[in-house]
């Protein structure tokens, strides 16, 4: 146990050096969609699995967070042969918002591009259709890729959806009805020019591609296929959705955390600044694993220069600053969560509910929360669990072997969500990061939600 307790520690210290990029660490996720729902931003993610050997992704993931630096995992919101009957292969997704409702968009592997319809982010997501949307066969759509879908709704409430791959002249767009779940046809090329030349092609597209608007410029961005420094992602500004356009170089080059390999982004405003969104291998490599096809995704802040270009991003391992802080002395889900250790997230009943919540199954496993703001000191502190065996949780202020606040001792809950509280020491009136910390967790403890007392 003092093996792993230590490597735990020295995992947290550098974490807490290097803050918060990818936003999750307890599971992949993969070719980001951002949006805004309700002043909260949301990433509905791919979802690589521990170890795969290709791309193998089933299921959808949704992200969230008030903060930048605190993530809600809401668990796999869209599968595969289950949300949807035709499609079993779910390659990066696209979402967007219009009239109170989320749009899912979805490729089945390399095409063909279905919809789904929720009320809400976290779903449930209903295939209108029961067929796809977008094939190869449709006019204008003769992409030899039908896949990485990428939605944008105009400020005059026009619709567009953005696809393709495998080649600069295979970029393709098509206006969506106001339905959003019908589309116009022909679909257009969408093209670029470069150096003075005519719009022919979009220059070095190879997949990936995405819609976002500035000062009343129209910005196409996608995954370049660069041969001589690997895929970064390019941009190209026009004055329509539908373009022309003039290519303006990369947004985001390649690096090393990455593996130089492929990159999925999306780009958002979020209270009054841009973001980017992108995957990467650091994760992975972190671990060891070395593994191209476990990808996580990052975050970092977009700038302009003021002629209307961009400014190159550079790959963070900080991400961006904490927005605001967590309230202590509400009611907190424990998957709201900044990074964690040998920690799952799963669904669970929790009073009649089925709810996303952390699940511990190793000893030292820990989770951290970031940035609690403590107006006064806390008195004590209750957590929501469910164990099949004894086990301990201790709240630990800084760091994974940091003071000890509080110890709370769990029982066997007899395979019910039950409410468990200990005294709180050494918390004053500040600003903290707290680590709750699982001993004895082998036989598994799931937690669902805690909150301190005054």
């Amino acid at each position: 146990m003092k093996k792993l307790f230590a490597a735990a520690a020295f995992a947290a210290t550098t974490a807490s050096a290097l803050a918060v990029n990818p936003i999750v660490t307890h599971k992949y996720s993969a070719d980001p969609n951002a949006f805004v729902w309700n002043d909260r931003l949301y990433v509905v993610c791919s979802h690589d699995l521990d170890g795969q050997k290709g791309f193998e992704m089933n299921d959808y993931v949704l992200l969230s967070t008030d903060d930048l630096v605190n993530w809600t995992d809401h668990g796999d919101v869209f599968t595969g042969g289950k949300d949807v009957k035709w499609c079993w292969n779910l390659y990066a997704p696209g979402a967007a918002v219009k009239d109170g409702k989320v749009y899912l968009y979805y490729p089945n592997s390399g095409g063909p591009i279905g919809v789904a319809v929720a009320d809400r982010p976290e779903g449930p997501y209903v295939d209108p259709l029961g067929k796809h949307l977008i094939g190869r066969e449709m006019p204008g759509c003769d992409s030899c890729w039908v896949f990485d879908p990428a939605a944008f709704v105009d400020d005059d409430g026009k619709a567009y959806l953005y696809f393709g791959g495998n080649g600069d002249t295979m970029a393709r767009a098509v206006r969506l009805n106001d339905d959003m779940t019908s589309a116009q046809f022909p679909g257009v090329m969408m093209k670029a020019s470069k150096d003075g030349k005519e719009a022919t092609a979009m220059p070095f597209f190879f997949e990936a591609s995405y819609m976002h608007k500035h000062n009343g410029k129209y910005y196409f961005s996608y995954s370049a296929n660069f041969p001589d420094r690997g895929a970064s992602i390019d941009y190209a500004i026009g004055d329509s959705p539908l373009g022309p356009f003039e290519w303006k170089g990369a947004i985001l080059p390649n690096w090393a955390d990455n593996s130089w390999n492929n990159n999925h982004h999306s780009i958002v405003d979020f209270r009054g600044k841009t973001y980017i969104l992108y995957h990467s291998r650091l994760l992975s490599n972190r671990q060891g694993h070395n593994n191209v096809f476990e990808r996580s995704v990052c975050i970092d802040e977009l700038k302009y220069n003021d002629d209307g270009t961009i400014v190159k991003v550079v790959p963070t391992q900080e991400g961006p600053k904490q927005l605001k802080p967590l309230d202590p002395f509400a009611a907190n889900r424990s998957v709201t969560i900044c990074q964690d250790e040998k920690v799952k997230v799963v669904m669970a009943d929790v009073k009649g509910k089925s709810t996303s919540v952390v699940r511990a199954s190793a000893d030292g496993a820990w989770v951290r929360y970031a940035g609690f703001a403590f107006k006064s000191a806390p008195r004590s502190v209750k957590a929501l669990v469910r164990a099949k065996g004894g086990a301990r949780l201790e709240v630990r202020k800084g760091a994974v072997d940091g003071l000890v606040a509080a110890t709370l001792d769990i029982g066997d809950t007899k395979g019910a969500f039950a409410e468990v509280s200990a005294k709180v020491k050494g918390i004053g009136a500040e600003t903290c990061d707290l680590y709750f910390v699982f001993t004895g967790a082998a036989e598994g403890v799931e937690f669902a939600s805690y909150s301190f007392a005054r």
